[in-house]
């Protein structure tokens, strides 16, 4: 049986078991919310688990889905992820969400705010629930050292000094870390061709070794100057990642070897003021500013052809945003404010083949967009069971487009958003969200690319423009007793200029098909497992299914959009054993499966799912020990690619390529020390 339907079925019936033997838990009823209709988790309620960063204590939230927002958004409030810290967002685009909590010390965390439905003077930015992160006063230097050990004996460590000091709304930290890891495309298989008509082509053994390399520091200082708070931020990364796949065929002493080194440098730096103008109003002014130079350099060597591929760009955005939020009390609020974000990218790839160097279009191009947006969003409630929030962003941009390609267009996009949240008692709550959102275009997909792995060739598009949808979500959020919490979600998105594969140049290329759907389901549970002998415990699932559909540009059938998965869940289990001062836990994740569809070739891949079990044992509160098994029974990797002789629409598949990769577990140790 495949290890990613054990996964599933693990996790139902695991699910189902937990609920019924749960049932005189969700016979607790909690307490109501505070005034302010926030649910309120102090350290306490994450004890069990042992959490060590404001990380793993929002993750253990019951009722909440972890949203890391998305770095490649429009502009910076479209980024946003679903977590505040101290009731604001982090003013950055490309630290993410998650590096920014788990650089905040459990130790530091005062109480975490769940926030369902919204309220006055919060601007949820389109999600329906927040985790606020409430810092205290602290103190902490801690140093993290772990290593990484793989079937086959490759080795990697990392190495990680945090440093912060908190008091009120003053404070400083820093954060310096080296990693050195196999990544995710390391392992073993084997691959095999085969023609048209299914007869074997050719069989090969297949070794991938994949070491990263990545250096990161931060830095950030929090003072009282100009009569307001003034955050200040840095955070740079240095990154490489090497890859070299090996195939030796079995049919002959042929060998073929893939080799590619990527590798970013990348800055950002940010300045958030905030000020309270009079008791009810707030300004808040944001200026971020990032960076980064990427290249890919990548050779191979195939039945005696040499193939040499090079990709370089430097691309940046400058961010500025300021906002006015008024409260006029606890039942309204205010907040109105406008953007300005420049973007731009100077990109440059070549390929050369058996030494001869290959004509490519859009291989030299820059890439300018300047935007502007103003907003405003109103937040009322007129009753202590419902709460509305109506608000519109109008953006103007101009994007060009200039070197081996040239174009130039303008835009202009209203993006209104409504949301309305419902709680009838205590333990119901229901949320709809309608919305229009514009993604940002990816610079990366003006410029053409070669993937030697792949043996595709992606045409550069110059005449790209942004994919919008309107989005229709409703939710239920039940709470069973004191940490129990179920919610469903459900969405609808009417797609209008899909970014997906069509013909580029007489390549296959990264452009807008048409309009399409996206339809979402998303399940959230968490049940304690104090009715099951494991007190303290805590079980928690997530499972996303998605259902698109889109016109294909060379078929014109309808298909799921490329990259789509059908489903992705996990869950975990955790307990302690408090004699031992250890805790535990358990983690499924599901397998994915997805598809890309270019002009004239088909990829599906596919991966399993992975059992990790986790064993941490703390002598003392300022020392901790882990131990972990990660990918428990290994992982598949699989991959399979059609060729056609031309368009998918004239001609059948005359080549067939399938590579099947395994990794194997992986034990990693680590130790904490709080100095």
């Amino acid at each position: 049986m495949p290890i990613q339907v054990q996964v599933r079925r693990l996790g139902v019936a695991a699910g189902l078991a937990l609920a019924a033997a749960a049932g005189s838990a969700f016979a607790q009823v909690s307490g109501p919310p505070n005034s302010s209709g926030r649910v309120v988790y102090d350290p306490a309620a994450f004890a069990a688990a042992k959490p060590e960063s404001a990380y793993d204590m929002v993750l253990l939230v019951p009722g909440f889905a972890f949203d890391p927002g998305d770095q490649d958004s429009r502009g910076l409030a479209s980024s946003a992820g679903n977590v505040l810290i101290d009731g604001k967002r982090p003013a950055a685009k490309t630290d993410t969400l998650a590096n920014i909590l788990r650089r905040i010390p459990a130790g530091a965390v005062a109480r975490i705010e769940l926030i369902r439905g919204g309220g006055p003077g919060v601007d949820m930015q389109g999600h329906t629930v927040l985790a606020n992160v409430v810092r205290g006063a602290s103190t902490q230097v801690i140093s993290t050292s772990d290593a990484r050990l793989t079937r086959d004996g490759r080795l990697g460590y990392s190495t990680r000094l945090d440093a912060s000091r908190q008091r009120g709304q003053e404070g400083m930290q820093g954060s310096l870390r080296f990693a050195y890891t196999q990544g995710a495309l390391a392992g073993e298989g084997a691959k095999a061709a085969f023609d048209g008509a299914g007869g074997a082509l050719s069989q090969a053994g297949v070794h991938i070794a994949n070491p990263n390399t990545v250096v990161t520091a931060t830095g950030e200082v929090d003072t009282k100057r100009l009569g307001g708070l003034l955050q200040l931020k840095a955070f740079a990364v240095y990154g490489t990642n090497r890859a070299a796949e090996e195939d030796h065929f079995t049919s002959s002493l042929r060998q073929d070897l893939i080799t590619s080194e990527f590798r970013t440098r990348h800055l950002e730096v940010s300045a958030d003021y905030t000020r309270q103008l009079t008791p009810k109003a707030v300004l808040e002014v944001i200026g971020v500013q990032n960076i980064e130079h990427l290249s890919n350099n990548a050779d191979a060597e195939q039945a005696g052809l040499v193939t040499n591929s090079r990709d370089e760009d430097t691309q940046g955005e400058s961010i500025l945003r300021s906002t006015v939020t008024y409260t006029g009390g606890p039942r309204w609020s205010l907040e109105a404010g406008g953007e300005y974000a420049y973007n731009f990218l100077d990109g440059r790839s070549g390929l050369i083949v058996g030494g001869v160097p290959q004509p490519l279009p859009s291989a030299d191009v820059q890439v300018a967009e300047s935007r502007a947006e103003a907003f405003a969003t109103l937040t009322w409630r007129p009753g202590p069971k419902l709460t509305l929030e109506a608000g519109s962003r109008f953006e103007v941009s101009r994007l060009t487009v200039t070197g081996d390609a040239d174009n130039s267009a303008s835009f202009d996009f209203p993006k209104p958003r409504l949301l309305a949240t419902w709680a009838p008692d205590e333990a119901d709550q229901f949320r709809l969200r309608l919305e229009r959102t514009v993604s940002q275009l990816s610079f990366e997909d003006f410029v053409t690319t070669s993937s030697l792995d792949l043996g595709v060739i992606t045409g550069g598009n110059p005449r790209l423009a942004p994919e919008r949808d309107w989005i229709a979500e409703a939710a239920w959020d039940r709470r069973f007793g004191k940490v129990a919490d179920l919610v469903l979600t459900v969405s609808h998105a009417a797609l209008q200029d899909v970014i997906d594969e069509l013909p580029v140049a007489g390549l296959s290329g990264v452009g807008n098909i048409g309009d399409g759907s996206r339809d979402r389901a998303d399940l959230n549970l968490t049940l304690p497992l104090d009715a099951v002998g494991l007190k303290g415990g805590q079980f928690k699932a997530q499972g996303t299914w998605i259902a698109s559909r889109v016109t294909d540009p060379t078929t014109h059938a309808r298909r799921v959009i490329t990259n789509d998965q059908p489903f992705a869940g996990v869950a975990s289990i955790t307990g302690e054993v408090p004699r031992l001062r250890s805790s535990w836990r358990i983690d499924l994740t599901s397998g994915s499966r997805f598809s890309v569809f270019r002009i004239d070739e088909i990829d599906r891949f596919r991966s399993g799912g992975l059992v990790s079990l986790l064993w941490e044992w703390k002598p003392s509160a300022d020392l901790a020990f882990q131990a972990q098994l990660q990918s428990l029974g290994g992982a598949d990797q699989d991959r399979q690619q059609l060729f056609f002789a031309g368009l998918r629409n004239a001609s059948a598949a005359d080549l067939r390529q399938i590579r099947d990769l395994r990794t194997g577990p992986r034990l990693y140790l680590r130790i904490r020390k709080t100095l």
